[in-house]
């Protein structure tokens, strides 16, 4: 598996950035003008913030394995080809390359499978605006799988997780992301801005939990301030938002995770007394429960709890640096 990894890695995100300008000539070719800004906005900004990323990356690590000549040369390859190539390769062995490339993922597969699971249930409630296309559920599928090989095959963040846990990630984030997606799909069928109503609670939920730790472990600690004695380290902001994201939308592997898992849980019931197709209905109600049940089977019984300890990355001194 760990021979294969990084030539899947390069496929999903070829496919990935592929399909996305694929779906976005598709939208202007419908002469849908918003959904093709966004999509673009959505495939090209995260490019950009990799390759500023990568850069910065090159610069500080990269000072203590190359020199000044290569790096110069990395740098430049970088801002010619960053559509194109996967962080994780040119500067693999640095610290920093599996975080940048969780970041890619973060900002550009994540948004675009929400985004256009939205623009589909849009399109079925609708019938006006034609048929739901192939290439549409395509780009969906290909984002969410890119998203959850990232996460699960991230060595920088989990060194020690066995080939079962990386695949029980892998699959249990496919489960989590995709009931969470369609619920928030059901409620835009209401009302659009809907959309984003079960996944601010669970994202409230998700902060919440996270204060309430630091709480515990450090009182009087300042959230976002690093001390070397607590557990998950705040390195940045950035990071700090993204173990937010992925709790709100991906996590169901951890006892942090069931708060989220039970809000989405609590909406989808919500929508059997709510003008939404039964079917849709019970779609969300059925990947919602079986999400919420892995969260349970994973956090309670001893044979699954290894993917549990995997998922925090709890080091020798009792620091963690996921949750």
């Amino acid at each position: 598996m760990s021979y294969c990894t990084p030539y899947l890695s390069l496929g999903l995100y070829l496919s990935d950035v592929v399909t996305d300008l694929y779906t976005t000539y598709k939208h202007y070719a419908l002469n849908h003008y918003l959904w093709t800004a966004m999509t673009l906005t959505f495939t090209i900004m995260p490019m950009i913030l990799g390759c500023g990323l990568r850069i910065y990356n090159v610069i500080v690590d990269g000072a203590y394995s190359h020199s000044a000549r290569t790096r110069c040369f990395i740098i430049v390859g970088w801002i010619c080809l960053m559509p194109f190539i996967p962080s994780i390769w040119l500067v693999r062995g640095s610290a920093g390359a599996g975080y940048i490339k969780m970041i890619e993922a973060m900002s550009e597969s994540l948004p675009q499978a929400g985004l256009q699971t939205y623009i589909i249930t849009q399109t079925l409630m609708h019938p006006e605006m034609g048929p739901v296309a192939l290439w549409q559920y395509v780009t969906v599928i290909v984002s969410l799988a890119t998203l959850s090989f990232t996460v699960s095959t991230n060595s920088q963040w989990f060194p020690e997780a066995t080939r079962s846990s990386r695949v029980s990630f892998f699959f249990f984030g496919l489960l989590s992301v995709g009931s969470r997606l369609l619920v928030g799909c059901c409620y835009s069928v209401i009302q659009k801005p809907l959309w984003l109503l079960p996944s601010g609670t669970a994202l409230i939920a998700s902060v919440v939990v996270w204060l309430v730790k630091r709480s515990y472990v450090c009182p009087g600690c300042l959230p976002l301030r690093d001390r070397p004695h607590r557990r998950c380290h705040a390195y940045t902001i950035v990071y700090v938002v993204n173990n937010w994201v992925l709790t709100t939308f991906y996590n169901n592997f951890t006892l942090t995770g069931l708060p989220a898992s039970t809000v989405y849980l609590a909406y989808a019931i919500g929508l059997w007394y709510l003008p939404v197709p039964h079917p849709a209905a019970l779609l969300a109600t059925i990947f919602t429960v079986l999400s919420l049940f892995v969260n349970i089977i994973v956090t309670v019984l001893p044979s699954f709890q290894q993917t549990e300890e995997h998922w925090l990355d709890i080091k020798g001194d009792g620091e963690c640096y996921n949750y």
